[in-house]
């Protein structure tokens, strides 16, 4: 479905187990990205700021194709 779809990258989040991603993106011949969703850190609004813009930068060198 991935292939079919066809699907650039795959998006882990590192409260997970990367082998998981890693085999899925293997297979299906595509890159593994990180995307952090925060669940867990300090409550700085400053610590939740820096980390949505890695996750900007991460989608954003992603998703801009080749």
């Amino acid at each position: 479905t991935i292939r079919e779809k066809g699907v650039p990258v795959l998006f882990a989040e590192p409260q997970y187990p990367q082998r998981i991603a890693d085999v899925i993106a293997r297979e299906a011949g595509i890159p593994v990205r990180e995307l952090d969703p925060v669940a867990t850190g300090p409550t700085d609004p400053m610590f939740y700021e820096e980390a949505m813009r890695r996750n900007l930068a991460t989608l954003k060198g992603a998703l801009s194709g080749p």
